[in-house]
């Protein structure tokens, strides 16, 4: 995990920590909301990491939950602190949902994800993230611009010595859908082994041949993350599923959804074709474009 866990996690570690200390003092979200006279739902936000808490939410719980240690006052402020910063992607003005996306991403050690019908945001290149933002915006927009450079500017965690783990399933859908065509999608296509190649970078395909399987659904993406080390009072992170539909974005991170997630992908491993075969597959579809 970076030296740097950045704001999106920094927040999720704070609300973990305030729940758990919570739990411990046996309240309730509805105890600490009255003796703090806010809402309960802004407790659970905090909690839940939809809300950045101030250094005097903060101190308030800390007293609440007769937290005495000066130090471990001092870490859940820090982390408060750090909670709030700005990272680059929080000067874009996206949706909150692609905000938390793009700031667990880059502090995830694994990335998992399946995709049925496109290549991830993570391996595009530009010409093909061009091409299919082209069904939100109209050719030559501000915001079409900016949506493709977001785009590439993620793809930079995939470098140096702090880049997560990234492992690829596609449905060979995904290979075979003609976006942007032909001189775009040999180019994608191309991008694509040359990343296989890389020792933290695996793809692999789902076959048409294996006929129906558990992502035909949709997609989603697993996050992991290190089990941090830099303070005792931190909790290990627990993974997260991405899911993404025309409904709108949906993260999960109760234990049983992350396992019946991560199920289902082993399974699509058991269905894909390995490494090598799925790379002459590709140049297979390259050569008939």
């Amino acid at each position: 995990m970076p030296s740097d866990p950045g704001p999106t996690v920094r927040r999720r570690q704070l609300g973990a920590v305030l729940r758990r200390y919570r739990e411990d003092a046996g309240m309730t979200v509805s105890d600490v909301a009255g003796h703090l006279l806010c809402s309960a739902t802004k407790i659970s936000r905090i909690e839940t990491a939809q809300r950045n808490p101030t250094l005097r939410d903060v101190r308030d719980l800390c007293d609440l939950y007769r937290i005495s240690d000066a130090v471990v006052r001092q870490q859940l402020m820090t982390m408060a602190q750090e909670s709030r910063q700005r990272a680059w992607w929080q000067a874009a003005g996206l949706e909150p949902a692609l905000e938390t996306l793009i700031g667990l991403e880059g502090s995830a050690t694994t990335i998992r994800e399946f995709e049925t019908s496109a290549f991830p945001g993570l391996i595009q290149t530009r010409p093909y993230a061009d091409a299919m933002l082209a069904n939100w915006h109209p050719a030559g927009s501000p915001q079409r611009e900016r949506a493709v450079e977001l785009r590439m500017r993620r793809q930079e965690i995939l470098t140096g010595d702090q880049s997560p783990r990234l492992e690829i399933i596609l449905d060979e859908a995904a290979l075979r859908r003609l976006v942007g065509g032909p001189d775009v999608m040999r180019e994608q296509l191309r991008h694509a082994i040359e990343l296989s190649e890389r020792a933290a970078i695996t793809l692999r395909v789902v076959p048409f041949s294996a006929g129906a399987h558990q992502g035909m659904n949709s997609g989603f993406i697993l996050l992991d993350f290190s089990n941090p080390v830099e303070s005792p009072i931190l909790e290990f992170l627990p993974p997260v599923v991405y899911v993404e539909g025309l409904a709108g974005e949906l993260y999960l991170d109760q234990i049983g959804d992350v396992e019946r997630y991560a199920r289902a992908f082993e399974n699509l491993t058991a269905q894909a074709l390995p490494t090598s075969e799925t790379v002459k597959l590709i140049r297979k579809i390259v050569h008939e474009l």
